[in-house]
């Protein structure tokens, strides 16, 4: 009996020995599967840091680029000089730029003037100075749009009037660069209309007769360097430089302006399947129209140009 008793506390100890072998090697492997978690989770923290530092150095990169790319720009700023349609100030007018060869003009850019509340914001375009060679005669055309300033007296009005007109300013490459500001104004078309019988004339003959008719408009010097030539008209400003026209013109622009707006043109004719335009002696009427089915011819003096646009 007592080695039956003995037989028994033997199975017991050793089955209890055997729970605890169960019960370290659990404790082992759980440990070790902590620790291949713990290992796991600090290998992904470890890979996060270096993608995280990795997206961090492309950052940088692209935030370097940028820089260089900021500092590019700023130091090699594109020139824009705006130039202003004002007979009045007249918003959302087709410009149309073209060069000129002899009596054929070829357009080589495009714009729209803009909106504004100001008559600093209104008229305003683009003039391309980048498209321009300095000895090279252009043509600036502006039509269509809504005069906001129709009295010229710098105050914006509620309701525009509509342009059904055409005005134009001709200038040479450099002239228009070495100015400050452009405007396109009522003076400048009286010297585009000018001009016209002499478009084929030699360069120099061109910027000579521009400056004389230049002195025959204006009386007193505009942008004050001592000289009224052609960069007076440029400057030609409608709301303050009135006054130093010649007393005639100060008169008379009124009517021709309202001449303008109501569609009165005179200018060149594009005959079809020419890809230039040539100036054929010939006009069209309203909006680029027939002017009510009467053609009309250029002034072939300079003294029809007056009457013609008296009309």
């Amino acid at each position: 009996m007592k080695k039956l008793y003995i037989f028994f506390v033997l199975l017991l100890f050793i089955g209890c020995g055997n729970s605890n072998k169960s019960t370290k090697s659990k404790v082992v492997e759980s440990d070790k599967n902590s620790s291949t978690i713990i290992d796991e989770v600090v290998d992904k923290n470890i890979s996060d840091i270096k993608e995280d530092t990795n997206i961090s150095n492309i950052n940088n990169q692209i935030d370097e680029n940028t820089n260089i790319d900021n500092n590019t720009s700023t130091n090699n700023p594109i020139d824009i000089k705006l130039g202003k349609a004002q007979l009045g100030v007249i918003s959302n007018a087709t410009v149309k730029i073209y060069e000129l060869n002899g009596i054929d003009k070829t357009i080589i850019a495009s714009e729209i003037t803009s909106s504004g509340d100001s008559i600093d914001t209104i008229g305003n375009f683009n003039l391309h100075l980048e498209k321009l060679d300095d000895n090279i005669f252009y043509i600036y055309e502006i039509s269509g749009g809504d005069d906001y300033d129709v009295e010229d007296d710098g105050v914006v009005n509620v309701t525009p009037t509509p342009n059904r007109g055409t005005f134009h300013l001709i200038v040479k490459g450099s002239s228009i660069k070495s100015v400050t500001k452009v405007r396109i104004t009522i003076i400048s078309e009286i010297i585009y209309q000018k001009i016209l019988p002499f478009i084929n004339s030699a360069t120099t003959q061109i910027e000579d007769k521009l400056n004389r008719f230049s002195k025959e408009i204006i009386q007193k010097d505009i942008n004050q360097d001592g000289v009224i030539g052609l960069e007076d008209i440029l400057y030609y400003d409608p709301i303050n430089s009135k006054s130093k026209l010649f007393s005639s013109y100060q008169v008379e622009i009124r009517g021709m302006i309202n001449n303008i707006l109501n569609g009165k043109n005179f200018d060149f004719r594009e005959p079809e399947g020419n890809s230039g335009e040539n100036i054929v002696g010939n006009n069209s009427g309203n909006d680029g129209g027939n002017d009510g089915g009467n053609s009309r011819t250029y002034p072939i003096s300079e003294g029809g140009v007056q009457e013609a646009l008296d009309e």
